[in-house]
């Protein structure tokens, strides 16, 4: 016809190249690399501002949260975030120093023990919510029953443009008043929720430890 373009032309899709970081990063099923000194850094963090690590992790945020003094357990959460199909822990430990099983215990405690503070967090602002929630109910029926009587005429008379307006504006307190404790109840427990889930799958991973040199990038500085 008049419009026809006649048959598109083959286009072959578009992939990373092999071997490049994007690459690595969309490869969702490769291992979780990080790279510690020993159980400190992987507790409490390194020195703040020392130079990364280049070209370990797929898309540099170890490497990143290391430069910026991030505990290695925060830096592995958020992998395991980025990286949901990944099945292999590879934990690279750069002082020789280091005891390997002592790296894994202390790893496996603190995922066990973040779990269930997460849970205790879920339930407690859960509970908080319920109760703040029920308050807010038993308030805001007081408060639609005040806006009820400022607008209708046979208990305060005929009502004005300005008691309008005052009982639209107590509705609307009303009901935004209930937004916090539907917040903790629906939402402030995904985020706990959410990093259980990563944490499990962390500890049902494969994990595979190596003691490596520490590159002069890597070293802290004097």
């Amino acid at each position: 016809g008049r419009f026809s373009r006649g048959p598109r032309p083959f286009l072959p899709r578009r992939t990373p190249l092999a071997g490049s970081p994007y690459a690595a990063h969309m490869d969702q099923t490769g291992p979780i690399v990080l790279t510690i000194d020993g159980v400190d850094e992987l507790l409490t963090g390194g020195r703040p501002g020392r130079p990364a690590r280049p070209g370990v992790t797929p898309d540099g945020w170890d490497d990143v949260g290391a430069a910026l003094g991030k505990p290695g357990v925060d830096r592995l959460v958020r992998m395991a975030h980025q990286q949901p199909k990944a099945t292999v822990l590879l934990l690279r430990l750069t002082d020789p120093a280091t005891s390997i099983p002592d790296v894994e215990e202390a790893l496996r405690r603190w995922c066990h023990a973040k779990t269930l503070a997460n849970r205790h967090t879920v339930r407690q602002v859960r509970s908080l919510g319920w109760r703040i929630l029920g308050l807010c109910m038993i308030a805001l029926a007081v408060i639609l029953a005040t806006a009820y009587a400022l607008r209708e005429p046979d208990l305060l008379g005929p009502a004005g443009p300005l008691r309008l307006l005052l009982s639209e504006a107590v509705v609307i307190a009303g009901w935004v008043a209930l937004w916090r404790p539907l917040e903790m109840v629906l939402f402030d427990p995904v985020e706990p929720l959410y990093e259980n889930r990563a944490l499990r799958r962390i500890l049902a991973m494969n994990w595979q430890v190596q003691q490596v040199r520490p590159s002069p990038l890597s070293a802290d500085p004097a």
